[in-house]
């Protein structure tokens, strides 16, 4: 995902997910972070989801990278209680997805629906592919 937004004169980059910045892509974005703040802004790098706390490449990049990537980063809980200026914003969000999975699944369990998925994504595979190993060559075999 990429969105830049301007809530007051906070430009932010956001990035799906905890691994998906390459080391060009970081050190592009801590120069146009270091521009903002030389013209007195300030400017982030927004991470949709994740834990400062994960060990992802990403993250160790950013920390290599990025001066003062502590301050130079939103990841997750942090991102969402920036953006919506409501640190209550995940719960809320967390309750409105509970409520609306319990609609949508009824009497089943989540797993239950991941596993019917599962079982469909199988049999299209097998009926596309075959079985086993021979399945896995021929699929290979397909896709180079």
């Amino acid at each position: 995902m990429h969105y830049q937004a301007e809530p007051g004169n906070e430009p932010i980059q956001v990035k799906s997910g905890p691994n998906d910045m390459d080391k060009d892509q970081i050190v592009y974005w801590a120069d146009k972070i270091q521009e903002k703040i030389n013209a007195g802004d300030r400017a982030y790098i927004g991470i949709a989801y994740g834990k400062r706390t994960n060990k992802t490449v990403t993250f160790g990049l950013l920390k290599q990278l990025l001066p003062n990537s502590e301050m130079s980063t939103l990841i997750g809980r942090e991102l969402w209680d920036f953006v919506s200026e409501d640190t209550d914003f995940t719960v809320n969000l967390f309750e409105v997805l509970r409520q609306s999975a319990s609609q949508v699944l009824a009497q089943s369990s989540i797993a239950d629906a991941i596993e019917r998925c599962s079982d469909r994504l199988i049999d299209r595979f097998i009926g596309k592919y075959g079985e086993g190993s021979q399945g896995v060559f021929n699929y290979i075999a397909d896709i180079f």
